[in-house]
């Protein structure tokens, strides 16, 4: 009898997790459509249509507004920072905010999008900024997106598994966009949350943020380029 349970169950599961990814795929298309509609008011060209991707949508029954919220992509990687918040409302949009680089072919140094920097390596260089040393090895133990996003184990130093992501981050004060790493790390002795920006070309650190709020504790500004 359990065998039989088990062999219902199990494509029962199957058919769950295959509607749930169909909603998904409907509901960003859905999104796309909305944005495509309104492409002339947003100065989007075709090709941008091409390099954006769905981060969430939602429809609010209250008011009856649709909210996008679209990342800038080139060669199917993110860009760091260049998000469109738009509301729609009937088809139609009625208010939008958030940047669009849309010349950034012009500006990206590595056309090609592929790193020669590895992700092991920039985990180590992103704990080494920090000054951080690991009591284990950089080894990844989940990739996500093609490759774009690497998952490896606390290396014995982190509260959380560390991640490393594969980004095209704009250079403050710069037109230059740089193919980077954008490493995780939750150190064990601090409440510290660092997002490391390690160049994917070169190793070398474009910029941090610390995620952790310290309210009025004076933690001196970290963000960088």
């Amino acid at each position: 009898i359990m065998r039989k349970i088990f062999l219902f169950i199990v494509p029962l599961l199957f058919c769950v997790f295959s509607i749930n990814a169909q909603s998904i795929n409907v509901e960003e298309n859905a999104a796309i459509s909305l944005v495509s509609a309104s492409k002339a008011t947003l100065g989007l060209s075709a090709q941008d249509l091409g390099n954006v991707k769905v981060l969430s949508t939602y429809h609010d029954n209250g008011t009856g507004l649709t909210m996008v919220y679209l990342n800038q992509t080139y060669q199917g990687i993110p860009v760091f920072n260049q998000i469109l918040v738009l509301a729609f409302k009937g088809g139609k949009m009625v208010s939008n905010a958030g940047v669009f680089n849309h010349s950034i072919e012009k500006f990206v140094t590595l056309k090609s999008g592929t790193p020669s920097v590895t992700a092991e390596s920039a985990v180590q260089s992103a704990l080494s900024d920090r000054g951080l040393r690991a009591s284990q090895m950089a080894i990844a133990i989940n990739t996500k997106d093609n490759g774009q996003k690497i998952e490896f184990s606390n290396m014995g130093i982190s509260r959380d598994n560390i991640t490393a992501q594969l980004m095209w981050t704009p250079i403050e004060n710069s037109n230059e966009v740089r193919l980077s790493w954008h490493v995780y790390i939750s150190p064990k002795t601090t409440a510290d949350l660092w997002m490391v920006r390690v160049d994917a070309t070169n190793n070398s650190i474009l910029g941090l943020d610390n995620y952790t709020d310290y309210d009025n504790w004076g933690t001196p500004d970290v963000n960088g380029t």
